[in-house]
Parts: C-alpha cells; sequence; structure tokens
C-alpha cells in the first residue's frame, strides 16, 4: 500500500456554465474508487487558483480521477473531466501537469485545463 499526494492547483479557460457571472468552480477528485471522493472548495473564478492538497492511500489503483463542475443555488453543471495515472511515476518524484478537460471521453474539444501536481509517496 501506498500514499499518493494530489495538489489541484488551478484551471484556466473553463466553459462558461453561467450566463451573467463566472463559474462557481471546484474540483471533485477520487481513485478508481469512487466512493472515496474529495473535492475543492468553491472558487467564482474565470481561472480559479485552489492550491489545495489531498492525500489518497492506495494498493492496486493507480488513476486519479477529476470531474470539475459550477456549483449553481439550484444544481451543478459538468464542465469537464480529466484523468491522471501515476503507476508510471516513481516514489517520491513530484510530476506537474496540465490536464485537458473534456465534456466526455469521445469529446475532442477542450473545455478547458487543470493544472494537477502529483507526488507518489
Amino acid at each position: 500500500m501506498g500514499i499518493v499526494e494530489i495538489q489541484v492547483v488551478s484551471a484556466r479557460n473553463l466553459n462558461r456554465k453561467d450566463t451573467f457571472t463566472n463559474n462557481d468552480a471546484f474540483v471533485e477528485l477520487w481513485l478508481d474508487d469512487k466512493n472515496y471522493k474529495q473535492k475543492t472548495s468553491t472558487i467564482q473564478a474565470a481561472n480559479p487558483a485552489w492550491n489545495q492538497t489531498f492525500t489518497f492511500n492506495y494498493d492496486h489503483h493507480h488513476k486519479i480521477h477529476f470531474h470539475v463542475l459550477d456549483k449553481d443555488v439550484l444544481d451543478t453543471d459538468g464542465i469537464g473531466y480529466a484523468e491522471f495515472d501515476f503507476g508510471g511515476l516513481p516514489v517520491g518524484v513530484q510530476d506537474t501537469r496540465e490536464l485537458t478537460l473534456k465534456a466526455s471521453f469521445l469529446d475532442l474539444t477542450p473545455n478547458g485545463y487543470l493544472t494537477v501536481r502529483v507526488t507518489r509517496r
């Protein structure tokens, strides 16, 4: 069993889901077991910066899932989705990446970009 540390740094060029204001964006993240989700705070900004760090225990799961959402009063709209496979990342090495957010796996158009920093412990 190991530990992976994930810092959700920021997002840019997010597709707007709100008509009159910036998105109230937040990120849900989880390993392959979706029952153990964590999430960032909600930030109203065109290019939100969270700089929040999360820690997960893992055994055989090496894929982190990120879902960027827009929080509204009545509902929550999905902005984009991305994954990061840290299976090849050596222990103790930090990897910073800008992930392309897509509405679905088949979507070719970016819905924005999410910067994350991952360290395998």
